[in-house]
């Protein structure tokens, strides 16, 4: 159950993202300064943001709230991506089960022994929207090694099951199969991934009509 003070931090940052979605669209489109200058800058406003950011690593999951304070701030120094919109979308929202997870004590230790695994978010994400794997997840983040289920399977040790082994069996009882398991969703995790995002942006930002 979460707490009162959890509860309050998930309204506020709904209502800082749903509140900066109403801006970005009602704001023209800026001048982007374009080539490696451009680049510099952007990746500034991102590192600067997380550099700050209380209790931060490097390679922790972010959250939309996150990347919609880094569109604000990329906004007041005067760039602006073509669809912003989408850009929030492939965050995972803030209230969302992998978020909050990785929020809790045990949960943020967990995050920060796998979160240089290959594709651990991707696959967390996948997990967590099948019958069983939240409560499967939960479970594993409380054990003091969860971690050694967290490989992909072809990175286990035999006889070590991973997040599929450990979910739940079909009713014929075998392991249950979750489709792309082991394909990047396309969605943005973590600060690198937000980044690299931005840089795909065509010229690096809108440009003015």
């Amino acid at each position: 159950m979460a707490t009162p003070l959890l509860h309050a931090w998930r309204t506020t940052a709904l209502l800082f993202t749903i509140g900066w979605a109403a801006w970005a669209a009602a704001q023209p489109p800026v001048h982007a300064q374009a080539g490696p200058a451009g680049a510099a800058r952007v990746a500034a406003v991102v590192e600067d943001y997380f550099a700050t950011l209380p209790g931060y690593r490097s390679g922790d999951l972010i959250a939309r709230s996150n990347a919609a304070e880094i569109l604000r701030r990329l906004a007041d120094a005067g760039w602006r991506p073509h669809n912003p919109r989408q850009i929030l979308d492939d965050v995972l929202p803030d209230n969302h089960f992998v978020v909050n997870l990785l929020r809790t004590p045990q949960g943020q230790r967990f995050m920060r022994r796998v979160s240089g695994f290959d594709l651990i978010y991707d696959r967390l994400d996948r997990v967590a929207q099948v019958a069983g794997g939240p409560r499967m997840l939960e479970a594993i983040v409380r054990l003091p090694d969860g971690e050694r289920y967290a490989h992909a399977k072809r990175q286990l040790p035999d006889g070590v099951p991973d997040f599929l082994e450990l979910l739940p069996k079909n009713a014929n009882g075998k392991v249950r199969t979750i489709r792309d398991y082991d394909r990047p969703t396309g969605r943005i995790y973590t600060a690198d991934d937000l980044l690299a995002r931005l840089r795909q942006e065509p010229r690096g930002g809108a440009s003015a009509p």
